[in-house]
């Protein structure tokens, strides 16, 4: 008798128990008094519906919400998230008191407990971002730029071939190759050859197709229920895509690179100047006398982390540039003009990111295409430290969770006048760089930033300096999109069809 009566009496329990958890996060809790909907004050439950099952619209839905409850907005028990853009340049500072939320960042390790892209620890991150530091330095520009016009040239002889074959071009695709190939080149001394991107006018080599696919609702189901992380890294990737083809992209992924790292280790002729080598000599020069193994889930952990920051932002950016170009004949007339005053004979190598940066159109061009893509657009998360911090004149407690999405800034009309327009002369008298923060800001902001530009202005270029682009079955409505860590188009990839200019 009194056994049948415990299954209610603890059922009672763990209701009033729940109950009074709700009662202290809805009236007595911390941030008790700042606005938001009363469920997401309840339970993470509330946001984990938008970014999970809703597919990536927690940020649609907090961007209405602001417009109902004001600046800042209670979205989880512990966190709150601001729209005003000085909460922006308030948290992303070298001042703020603060640092990356753990609850957040754990979510994106893969294997190893060390990866940069995530570490929160100020100290850490910098002893383990040492040996690759130089990497990013203006030192490296001369071998970046002679890398990434390599990769480019390689890239627009495969458009040409599309161009002579009337065949439509699967742009989408090829930027997003390119850019593995970019990436390939800064990560690794040596890839085999079965993995090498940019292979032909399909764009179709596997690291491609598998980051094309490795961002999706799986992320925020990790993020929300971090148990199914566990559950899938151990599951035959056989049987978890029995339920779900979506993990399929993210586990190539990481098989891919795996094999590559693995053969890294082996290349011959290794360069010292790729990501990999600097850490596995740095692991090499600090291995410990009781294992002298290299830490092979390190560099597996840190190859997939710089590949993923690489193949992300830069192939959204390259896509919706040219479609909004494209679609606009006057603008990209202009656009051509511009580029053949200071590029007269397109058969000679591509001018320098030096000059190609003091185009006003050009630079117009990739900083609206960055603008519109937004970067991170989820708005990194930071735990405040311990006194609390002030951000955009409100008072946060420690422990405190905060964002301030950078699609805020960007789509703000007091900052970017009729900001949802493709506006490439917006940027003619003021490069507006201040504004812009894709690349975040403050200690922790993205350190390949001019990398990433000088891969930007190098391949917009050449594409619009060598071609005649026409969009093929592609609309505006293609680039909507859904908000994972970046932001992914739901709809069909770019492509086009594409003219070689005749010049004499």
């Amino acid at each position: 008798m009194e056994l049948q009566s415990l299954g209610p009496t603890l059922l009672v329990a763990f209701l009033a128990y729940r109950a009074c958890i709700f009662l202290y996060r809805l009236h007595f809790h911390p941030l008790a008094n700042f606005p938001g909907p009363r469920l997401a004050a309840v339970s993470t439950l509330w946001r984990a519906y938008h970014q999970f099952w809703r597919d990536g619209k927690l940020l649609h839905t907090t961007k209405e919400l602001h417009k109902r409850y004001g600046p800042v907005i209670r979205t989880s028990p512990n966190e709150l998230d601001f729209c005003d853009p000085a909460a922006f340049f308030d948290i992303y500072n070298t001042a703020f008191n603060g640092i990356k939320d753990p609850d957040f960042y754990n979510h994106l390790r893969v294997e190893s407990d060390t990866m940069l892209l995530v570490d929160g620890d100020a100290a850490e991150h910098k002893a383990r971002f040492r040996p690759v530091a130089t990497l990013f330095s203006a030192r490296q520009y001369e071998t970046h730029q002679a890398s990434i016009a390599a990769k480019v040239q390689q890239f627009t002889n495969l458009v040409s071939l599309s161009a002579e074959r009337r065949r439509v071009c699967s742009l989408a695709a090829g930027y997003r190759s390119l850019t593995v190939g970019i990436m390939y080149d800064f990560i690794f001394t040596d890839v085999p050859d079965r993995f090498k991107s940019l292979r032909g006018p399909d764009f179709d080599d596997p690291l491609t197709v598998a980051s094309a696919d490795s961002l999706n609702w799986t992320s925020w189901l990790i993020r929300n229920f971090p148990i199914f992380s566990a559950v899938v890294m151990k599951l035959p990737p056989a049987m978890v895509s029995l339920v779900t083809r979506s993990f399929e992209g993210a586990n190539r992924m990481f098989e891919i690179l795996a094999e590559v790292v693995e053969h890294e280790k082996n290349a011959k002729g290794q360069n010292p100047d790729c990501v990999t080598q600097r850490l596995l000599n740095e692991h090499v020069r600090h291995r410990s006398a009781v294992s002298s193994a290299t830490p092979d889930s390190v560099v597996r952990s840190e190859a997939i982390g710089f590949m993923l920051a690489g193949t992300v932002d830069p192939p959204n950016i390259l896509s919706l540039s040219t479609f909004m170009v494209a679609r606009d004949p006057a603008l990209q007339a202009r656009l051509y003009q511009e580029l053949k005053s200071s590029w007269p004979n397109m058969q000679s190598p591509v001018p320098s990111y030096k000059v190609l940066r003091g185009l006003p159109l050009l630079r117009g061009t990739v900083q609206e295409g960055i603008r519109l893509t937004h970067g991170v657009a989820t708005g990194p998360p930071r735990l405040v430290g311990k006194g609390g911090a002030r951000v955009a004149g409100y008072d946060v407690p420690a422990k405190a969770v905060v964002a301030a999405p950078s699609y805020f800034v960007h789509m703000d009309p007091k900052v970017f006048p009729n900001p949802e327009r493709f506006e490439p002369d917006r940027w003619a008298d003021d490069d507006g760089s201040n504004s812009l923060v894709a690349f975040s800001r403050g200690r922790r902001m993205c350190p390949a930033e001019q990398y990433s530009l000088m891969m930007l202005y190098t391949a917009l270029a050449a594409v619009f300096r060598r071609f005649r682009v026409e969009p093929y079955e592609t609309t505006v409505k293609d680039f909507e999109w859904n908000q994972y860590i970046s932001i992914m188009f739901s709809g069909r990839p770019l492509r086009a069809i594409v003219e070689k200019r005749l010049e004499k």
